[in-house]
This record gives C-alpha cells, structure tokens and sequence, in this order.
C-alpha cells in the first residue's frame, strides 16, 4: 500500500528527472499552476480529470494516477481508523463469494484458538507500524 502522497511520484519520478518546472507542466496539461503545486505538496488529490491529462502528457495510463491516489487514500483511512477494523465482523452467509468457489474450510482454521491467534498477531503488527 502507498503511504506517500501521488504528488511525491509526480514530482520524484516524473519532473525532477525530465527537469520540468511544476508551472511549465501545468501549462502544458492546460490546469492552473496551483492545482499542481498542490498535488506534489500533498494538499490536493488526483482528480480523474487531472490523472487524464497526467496520463496524455507522460504518455501512460490515468488508471496509473488513479491507483496511486486510490491506493493512498486506502492507507489514510486504514491508518485513521486504526486497531477497530477488527470489531467489525464479517458478513456470514451460505452464498459463496462472488468470483469464488466455495471453500471448505478445516476444524483448526474454525478454532477459536487459531483465531484469536490471528488477531493477536494483526494487532501486535499495526502497533508497531504506528
């Protein structure tokens, strides 16, 4: 998961190394200078329609910026919510998820203990993460 802001790319990756000024890009894209400023400063996010015309004049795809605010905003709201994730239960149902068969799960994989083993180990990695 992306914990760096898209801006960071767009700066470290894409106009550092081609020597291009964040105005000469804005220009070029045809959006105002501060809406890129804001991105590589991390105040702004990529919107669909600057990720497009990111993708146009970098010659790549706008599902690229878009996976990397996506995966970003991901990481913010993981973070934000923190260690409670894990209060939440998982919907249960006899349907199968969609896109996949059927599992069988096993006696041990069941258990309570193997459980809350599990969630031991999740917590104990998200407090050290944070």
């Amino acid at each position: 998961m992306a914990w760096h802001h898209p801006g960071k790319a767009l700066n470290q990756l894409f106009l550092q190394p081609r020597g291009l000024s964040q105005n000469r890009l804005a220009h070029a894209i045809g959006v105002p200078p501060r809406r890129i400023n804001e991105i590589v400063l991390g105040k702004r996010a990529i919107s669909a329609d600057t990720a497009v015309r990111l993708a146009r004049f970098f010659d790549n795809e706008p599902a690229y910026w878009m996976k990397l605010q996506t995966d970003y905003d991901i990481a913010l709201a993981t973070n934000r919510i923190g260690i409670k994730i894990y209060a939440i239960q998982a919907h249960q149902t006899d349907q199968p998820k969609p896109g996949t068969e059927p599992a069988q799960p096993t006696a041990r994989q069941n258990s309570p203990k193997n459980q809350k083993q599990i969630n031991h180990t999740i917590r104990r990695r998200l407090l050290r993460s944070s």
